[in-house]
């Protein structure tokens, strides 16, 4: 039997009217899964009748209603950032002033909590939007090389291989380590977070040279080397919305 295609459906619970899609696929157990854009995919096993799949939602009504005002709340504090003379960003769990000025010698330069574009043409978003990128870039690259020396010293007690260090904006993900090739890649986002949230990643991430999936083994490590990693943890969710 072919998974069936994915099909929009709605159910009472004690907590009001869910709309949710609904997907029947080759998995053994009923799941719920929340985006945070606010939607509900549930999927479930080929042939789970429709009924057993509304006592699940009902069941896990207040945890699904929770979840979709978290990200509501969390949506309503995004701050839609333009790149123009006097917007607010964050970086490194505070937050800058942009300054956009006219100037030919161009450029984008820092003066303590403000970060100055000089551009030919103040009108040019193309323009001014790539030097406040190569600027984020360029602070990606010097905190987050920093934080991993630290975190290869914290690991020298341990056969850690020589890891490279890459940075993309990821969706879902703050890091991924590539056992293998001795890779750990770092959302390019993090710089928005706190320092200490920023090397809580970076701690996790070699942990994963060790254990490879999120064992006892894993947490055990993790302790030891990042005791408050729970803090970070939520500390950086608050602090970073993907």
């Amino acid at each position: 039997m072919k998974p069936a295609s994915a099909e929009s459906r709605s159910v009472v619970t004690p907590c009001g009217t869910l709309q949710y899609t609904f997907q029947r696929k080759r998995v053994k157990n009923l799941n719920a899964r929340i985006r945070k854009d606010g939607s509900v995919a549930v999927s479930a096993p080929m042939r789970t009748p429709l009924s057993a799949v509304e006592q699940f939602l009902c069941s896990r009504a207040a945890f699904i209603f929770a979840a979709k005002e978290k990200y509501a709340a969390q949506a309503s504090k995004r701050t839609v950032f333009r790149c123009e003379d006097g917007d607010c960003f964050p970086m490194l769990g505070g937050m800058m002033h942009l300054r956009v000025i006219a100037d030919s010698a161009e450029s984008a330069q820092q003066c303590g909590d403000t970060v100055t574009l000089h551009v030919r043409d103040t009108d040019d978003l193309p323009r001014r939007q790539k030097l406040f990128d190569a600027w984020i870039d360029a602070q990606c690259r010097t905190v987050f090389a920093e934080v991993m020396q630290e975190t290869a010293a914290l690991f020298s007690d341990l056969p850690t291989p020589a890891a490279s260090l890459r940075i993309r904006t990821m969706v879902s993900r703050w890091g991924t380590c590539h056992t293998q090739k001795h890779i750990i890649t770092m959302n390019r986002r993090l710089i928005e977070a706190p320092r200490r949230c920023i090397r809580y990643v970076m701690i996790h991430e070699f942990t994963h040279f060790f254990h490879a999936d999120h064992s006892p083994a894993f947490y055990a490590l993790m302790e030891q080397k990042c005791p408050d990693w729970r803090a970070c943890k939520e500390l950086l969710e608050q602090s970073v919305i993907l």
